[in-house]
């Protein structure tokens, strides 16, 4: 199973937690939408529009690994690798 444990008291840290082993890291941004994700060493951003219907996660050098587009309507547009650019 997969739980996410708050990191301290304030902040919007949280360590991604499977069989009680952290396997990653996930850190909301403070004032804007989206956050950071440290995944076996590695970063990712995760940006999105004000009204969150707009997301990509993009890797090192700015590279667009996925997207996702009318996020939370009926139908969701989810692109992933190449198509995502």
């Amino acid at each position: 199973m997969l739980e996410a444990r708050r990191v301290g008291v304030w902040g919007g840290r949280y360590d991604l937690v499977a069989d009680g082993e952290r396997v990653a890291t996930w850190e909301k941004s403070g004032w804007q939408p989206g956050g950071t994700l440290e995944l076996e060493g590695r970063r990712y951003v995760l940006r999105a529009d004000l009204m969150e219907r707009t997301c990509a996660l993009v890797g090192s050098g700015g590279v667009r690994i996925a997207s996702a587009d009318r996020v939370g309507r009926k139908e969701d547009d989810v692109n992933i690798g190449q198509a995502a650019n």
